[in-house]
């Protein structure tokens, strides 16, 4: 991209080959490397989106590489990321108009970027993290914040799904729990979102003003971050976006071990929850009880230790974010009980 070698349609006479170069996205000019990336109409509705740009990219006249120095200069590593994430969408999309004959509009070229910049620093992050003694524990939040762990489960066979939300203070004492379960045959990704659903209208109901919210679902996560609300899901995650609203809010993606609580309370899918009472003794144990007229005690495993024990503190910066307003998922649990 910057080497101005990719084979747009001018590099492509350039080499011989016997092609219009018109750009086939606007029709309007010749496409060589900064129209593809800048000066195209449909690239500029695109970096429209970009409302934080540290420079000026519309009817911009300089080369890629000019660009990326001046978002260096101007911003952060970050922006760079951003640019090149961005840019890349762009040329997919390009590529989609010429070998596809289709497109996206821009905020779903945008939203795309967003989600892929967001999934590689996530995995880059995961690569290079140098794994501390306090692997497969949980991490408790600073004073003042609650963290909000959710998680969802499926049963292929008995055709029913089950969510489990867990709230902790700093302290790592139970705030709150709660499980739901749904009938019906739901798709792994439906059942995640509805888990971070719950898990902020109960933080809303115990009017927590600062929260983590924790799941084990990337893919959930990452859709939630980059606001996408088009699509069989959108209804639900634009319905996660307006809880949102009402805090100050950090979403991150854990492993599996640091959500084990709520994993717990989810995976009662042959029966499911009546009630969750928390340990008045124990502020690490809670118990479930279940249709079957069993309980299930939920409590650290050997390697989290202690809840309550004044764990690690989670230090990440709140996201102060807001969204727009829009109503919540309609789906109706058959049984809710805390």
């Amino acid at each position: 991209m910057c080497m101005n070698a990719l084979p747009t349609f001018v590099n492509l006479q350039r080499k011989g080959v016997d092609i219009c170069d018109v750009c086939q996205a606007c029709g309007m000019e010749p496409e060589m490397n900064s129209h593809v990336f800048v000066k195209c109409e449909v690239d500029k509705r695109v970096w429209r989106c970009w409302l934080d740009c540290p420079t000026v990219l519309l009817n911009v006249n300089m080369n890629i590489l000019d660009i990326a120095m001046e978002i260096l200069e101007s911003g952060t590593s970050s922006d760079l990321e951003t640019f090149f994430g961005a840019a890349w969408a762009i040329w997919y999309n390009r590529n989609r108009i010429v070998y596809e004959s289709s497109s996206q509009i821009p905020d779903l070229i945008w939203g795309f970027a967003k989600k892929y910049i967001f999934e590689f620093q996530s995995a880059s992050t995961a690569c290079s993290q140098n794994l501390s003694r306090s692997e497969g524990k949980w991490l408790a939040p600073s004073p003042g914040v609650f963290k909000i762990n959710v998680d969802g489960a499926t049963s292929g066979s008995e055709k029913n799904s089950s969510v489990g939300v867990v709230i902790r203070d700093a302290a790592g004492n139970i705030i709150a729990a709660c499980c739901k379960y749904f009938q019906g045959h739901s798709l792994a990704e439906e059942v995640e979102a509805l888990a971070m659903e719950c898990g902020l209208l109960l933080a809303k109901e115990q009017k927590l003003p600062q929260i983590i919210l924790e799941s084990d679902a990337l893919t959930t996560v990452t859709s939630v971050l980059a606001a996408e609300i088009g699509g069989s899901l959108g209804h639900i995650y634009q319905g996660i976006l307006s809880l949102l609203a009402s805090f100050s809010w950090k979403i991150k993606h854990v492993k599996r071990e640091y959500n084990n609580a709520a994993h717990e309370l989810a995976q009662s899918q042959s029966v499911h929850p009546l009630v969750v009472a928390a340990n008045p003794l124990d502020p690490n144990q809670f118990a479930v009880g279940l249709t079957d007229g069993s309980v299930k005690v939920i409590e650290p495993t050997e390697s989290e230790g202690k809840w309550g024990s004044s764990p690690p503190m989670d230090n990440g910066i709140l996201n102060g974010r807001t969204a727009s307003s829009s109503t919540t998922s309609n789906h109706t649990p058959d049984q809710t009980q805390r």
